[in-house]
């Protein structure tokens, strides 16, 4: 399990403890969960980054996507979303931070050039560790129509089918 063993460390190192799953979670997911894929990057040999997704019947759902530290900035994580979300032939949402950092501002950034748009309604990531907190983020989708029309169904489906919580009332 060469290829888990990288995307394990990236996946560490490139994500906050609060917005991960455990790893032996993500790994029974990628075994019994027919939805959801684990995809190592490789450029040339070199392994460049992953991206998790869930393919649902009318979006897909980008879970995480990380490029190693090392070839960031060098178009290649470009080169990934763009290739998804051709190949993805429905809409693509993905959760990102609020725009409260440097960090942050550059991804919303990053996935505008790509034609993504931010989701106007409330979004809460539930947590992970059914003992922390929902955390404040905001949902993009490179289909801004269907993000606004759809954010219920959307929201719902990550909520149950990701996070495996019922949509609480009010947030």
């Amino acid at each position: 399990m060469e290829k888990h063993s990288t995307i394990h460390e990236l996946y560490h190192s490139a994500f906050p403890a609060n917005e991960r799953r455990p790893w032996a979670e993500m790994e029974l997911l990628e075994m019994n969960e027919k939805r959801f894929t684990i995809k190592s990057i490789s450029r040339d040999g070199t392994f460049c980054g992953f991206i998790t997704s869930w393919n649902f019947d009318d979006f897909v759902y980008v879970e995480h996507f990380a490029v190693a530290d090392a070839l960031r900035g060098k178009g290649i994580g470009s080169e990934i979303i763009e290739d998804l979300c051709r190949t993805a032939q429905r809409p693509v949402v993905l959760e990102v931070e609020t725009p409260k950092t440097t960090q942050a501002i550059r991804r919303i950034a990053f996935y505008e050039r790509h034609g993504f748009k931010v989701v106007s309604q409330t979004y809460m990531q539930p947590p992970y560790d059914k003992k922390s907190f929902y955390l404040p983020m905001l949902l993009m989708c490179n289909d801004s129509t269907f993000g606004e029309k759809h954010f219920s169904r959307i929201k719902n489906t990550i909520y149950t089918e990701v996070y495996g919580v019922s949509m609480p009332e009010k947030m």
